[in-house]
C-alpha cells in the first residue's frame, strides 16, 4: 500500500514531466550537464576504469568527467533505459522518478524502524516520509 502510495505521489508531483518526457528537465540549472554526465558515464561504462572519466566537454583534456560529481550510480541505472529509449532526457527523468520514490519509501521504512510503530500506527511514518521526501524540492520552473 505505502509503495503504491509514494509512487502517486510521485506522479503526481511529477505531472509536467510526464506530459513533456522526453523533452522536460525539472529545476533551473544542472539537469542539462546533469543529463550529459549521466549519458557519457552509461556510454563509457563497459571500458571500466581506463575510460569511465572521459568526457569531451573540457577538450583537450581527455578526464574531464572527473572534475564535477560523476553519478556513477546514477549512469549505471540509467544505461538500460538509454538502451529502450536511447533518448538522455528520457533516462534523466526516469532516474529521478526512481529515485524520488524510493527516497519516499526508504525514508517511511527509516522512521517506521526509529519510532517501532505497528501497520495500524504507520500512518504518522507515511506522513513523516512524505515531508521529509519532499523537502528537498523546491522547483522553480518548469521548462522545456
Amino acid at each position: 500500500f505505502v509503495l503504491l502510495l509514494f509512487f502517486l505521489l510521485t506522479l503526481w508531483y511529477f505531472l509536467p514531466v510526464f506530459r513533456n518526457f522526453d523533452q522536460l528537465l525539472p529545476g533551473d540549472w544542472d539537469e542539462l550537464h546533469i543529463t550529459w554526465t549521466i549519458n557519457k558515464i552509461a556510454q563509457n561504462f563497459p571500458s571500466w576504469p581506463s575510460k569511465l572519466m572521459t568526457g569531451n566537454i573540457f577538450y583537450p583534456h581527455p578526464y574531464s568527467l572527473a572534475y564535477s560529481d560523476p553519478f556513477i550510480t546514477s549512469g549505471l541505472i540509467a544505461k538500460p533505459f538509454l538502451k529502450i529509449f536511447k533518448e538522455p532526457v528520457i533516462a534523466f527523468n526516469l532516474n529521478l522518478i526512481l529515485g524520488q520514490w524510493l527516497t519516499l519509501y526508504f525514508t517511511y521504512l527509516f522512521f517506521s524502524g526509529i519510532s517501532l510503530l505497528q501497520p495500524p500506527q504507520s500512518a504518522s511514518s507515511s506522513v513523516s516520509a512524505d515531508c521529509r521526501g519532499w523537502i528537498r524540492w523546491r522547483v522553480r520552473s518548469w521548462r522545456c
